[in-house]
């Protein structure tokens, strides 16, 4: 996930937009405590630990979206410029790899799995999918789609006009995306269904309605832009009502499409909150926006502190008490890891990114 201090200044400034970071990454945190702890008394009712699962996967698509706008965002810019792919993918790579490969190397030797092999080639999403999940690098399969993605996508978005790219998005990746979940669900395979939600396919349908939404905003037709916005509401609400009233096979796409538009929702209200409204101030509140900044250590980060933490506290017993006393830790110590990393690997790597950047176009620019 592109972060505000990574676009130039020649680029846009979108406010809000580390505030959505927070939330979305709060929402994680928060689904991720309930979901997977052992110390509540009872199970929780349906009414409280479902939304809080949905939480999870909104909170994941509303990255999505902000990748694809974002990613999509630099890569228009940087048309026409030297070496403007080899840049992004390092510029990229900077971003990434230093905490990810260092997170991989902790676990290789504190908690060596098959499935660390499979992260460090961003395959995870398909290795929890057919072999099962690792839950400290649980969240590297989200990372694995974000990475497919900047590999493939700026091979459209630098060599296509921008109606050309629009088209491949619109008759392409978005029908694709809910095609493929069809076939899944005709296929009805037990161990494949967690395909319709970990493949890279799957989540192509955020991803992809934030590259398009990021195209036609910067054409500059409003009328075109709202037209966009209504199709992209219409098209997700189509396909929500269809899957719910089909074959229970089909309803992977219920939570396809409910998290979409919930992520697209939360994304617009941050895209286009007026300057100086109560949505703005409150997307610009510090500890949200300081949340944001250091979101990717926080994601990256959060299972395995939550495991660590579940490993050392395994016999404290089942308590409400218990329950808010290890949140607060888990969340802390997240928070102070992130932060750690943020300070010591990320930010040394986002200094390079400008210096290497400007190396690679004086390597290319004509004499």
């Amino acid at each position: 996930m592109p972060s505000q201090q990574e676009l130039a200044p020649s680029r846009e400034y979108f406010r809000g937009f580390d505030g959505l970071r927070g939330i979305a990454v709060s929402l994680v945190l928060v689904g991720h405590i309930v979901q997977q702890n052992p110390h509540l008394p009872r199970k929780l009712p349906n009414l409280v630990a479902l939304p809080l699962g949905s939480a999870v996967g909104s909170g994941v698509d509303v990255f999505f979206v902000l990748s694809g706008f974002l990613i999509t965002t630099i890569l228009l810019a940087e048309r026409g410029k030297p070496a403007a792919l080899r840049v992004f993918w390092v510029r990229r790579f900077l971003r990434i790899f230093p905490p990810y490969y260092a997170l991989l190397v902790v676990l290789l030797f504190v908690y060596p799995t098959d499935s660390i092999k499979w992260a460090a080639a961003y395959l995870s999403n398909y290795y929890f999918v057919f072999f099962g999940e690792n839950e400290p690098l649980s969240p590297t399969w989200s990372l694995a789609v974000e990475e497919h993605f900047y590999l493939l996508w700026p091979l459209v978005a630098l060599t296509q006009p921008a109606e050309r790219a629009k088209k491949i998005l619109i008759l392409g990746v978005l029908p694709f995306s809910i095609l493929s979940t069809v076939v899944l669900g005709l296929l009805d395979v037990e161990h494949l269904k967690m395909l319709t939600y970990k493949g890279t396919h799957a989540r192509c349908l955020s991803l992809g309605i934030g590259c398009l939404i990021a195209i036609v905003r910067m054409q500059g037709d409003d009328r075109v832009y709202k037209r966009t916005i209504g199709g992209i509401y219409g098209f997700l609400l189509v396909v929500l009502v269809a899957a719910g009233l089909a074959d229970p096979r089909f309803h992977p796409l219920v939570t396809q499409s409910r998290f979409a538009l919930a992520s697209v929702t939360l994304f617009l209200v941050g895209l286009h909150a007026p300057p100086g409204s109560w949505i703005m101030a409150g997307l610009e509140w510090r500890p949200l926006t300081y949340l944001g900044r250091i979101s990717y250590g926080v994601y990256l980060y959060h299972m395995p502190v939550y495991f660590i933490v579940a490993h050392f506290s395994v016999d404290l017993g089942n308590s409400y008490a218990i329950f808010a006393a290890l949140a607060l830790v888990k969340v802390v110590a997240t928070i102070v890891v992130a932060s750690l990393s943020f300070a010591f690997l990320e930010r040394p790597a986002l200094k390079l990114k400008s210096k290497w950047s400007h190396s690679l176009r004086q390597r290319v620019a004509p004499a």
